[in-house]
């Protein structure tokens, strides 16, 4: 596989219908999280919170309802936003993301509607380019862990499937491409790392509310939960019913079911783009000492912490 990076120029990698994406509006989401961690589904989540929260207050308006989901730096993402070059009757405006129901929203949409932005921008990046979201009140930012040796599996059969991306010479080549961080959004371990010392930083600082910190591993082990955990840190009420209602819609099994949410009409992927979903996979891929490297990888990166970033021992 050809060693691939991200340009040095942060703008050149920009459509300019991400621009907008980068300056922050009052009651935006931010979802951040490294490639194959669970970016997703945790849009899919806070999506079907909005959707439920607004069938249980029809008096707010269609604000959360309507809610327009959207990915910056779609070129490295190319189901995300895109040109419209067909529908004549929208004068072929840029799309600008997409509604709950999977329907695009065109750009000078003039319905309200809440954001919920994923991207996978390294700490560094943020705060370059959009360093607004880190002193918002009114701005939310969720990001999502996993354990890096579930993301390497994920990431590579990613790119085998994927025709946009390089196809990798062999699984041994990918990981080692992807311990160096010559991966797209470069090094998996420094993003984790820096992302969460952000979160502490902010905490020391009284900022408590401004980022959640999630992993992958315990929305698999207590979605429920973790659900719960989103609606109180988003300041979001749902009763028993809602909140049983976004976990069923919000499973690994019925986003998988769905094609519009497993993305089965785009020709670019070769193969359903949500695969497995499990905690361990990586067990079916790693060799004996692939694992042993990887772990002093990890204990030098990490520094030994992996409770700092809520990673238990047992799942790495």
């Amino acid at each position: 596989m050809q060693t691939v990076t991200m340009p040095a120029n942060d703008v050149e990698n920009i459509h300019k219908n991400d621009l907008d994406l980068l300056s922050p509006q009052s009651g935006d989401v931010y979802l951040v999280a490294y490639p194959k961690a669970g970016v997703t589904w945790m849009t899919e989540i806070v999506t079907a919170i909005y959707r439920e929260y607004a069938t249980e207050n029809r008096n707010l308006g269609k604000e959360f309802g309507n809610a327009v989901r959207a990915h910056a730096f779609c070129d490295v993402c190319p189901m995300a936003r895109r040109r419209n070059a067909n529908n004549q009757n929208k004068m072929n405006k840029n799309v600008v993301g997409f509604d709950a129901n999977g329907k695009e929203v065109y750009e000078n949409d003039e319905e309200k509607r809440r954001r919920i932005i994923s991207l996978h921008f390294p700490l560094k990046r943020m705060e370059k380019m959009m360093p607004e979201v880190f002193i918002d009140d009114a701005v939310k930012l969720i990001y999502v862990a996993r354990n890096p040796k579930d993301i390497a599996v994920s990431y590579y059969h990613f790119h085998c499937m994927n025709e946009a991306l390089p196809t990798p010479e062999s699984w041994e080549q990918f990981l080692d491409d992807f311990v160096k961080g010559y991966v797209r959004w470069g090094s998996c371990l420094e993003h984790m790392r820096e992302w969460n010392k952000k979160q502490h930083d902010l905490d020391a600082t009284g900022k408590h509310g401004q980022l959640l910190w999630l992993t992958f591993e315990s929305l698999k082990k207590d979605l429920k939960g973790a659900m719960r955990l989103i609606c109180n840190y988003l300041g979001l009420n749902l009763s028993d019913r809602g909140l049983a209602n976004v976990v069923n819609r919000c499973t690994f099994a019925s986003m998988k079911a769905d094609p519009k949410r497993n993305h089965s009409s785009n020709t670019i992927f070769k193969s359903d783009f949500l695969r497995k979903g499990k905690v361990g996979d990586w067990k079916t891929k790693f060799t004996v000492e692939q694992n042993i490297n990887f772990n002093k990888f990890m204990a030098r990166e990490l520094e030994n912490n992996f409770s700092r970033l809520r990673l238990q021992d047992d799942e790495l």
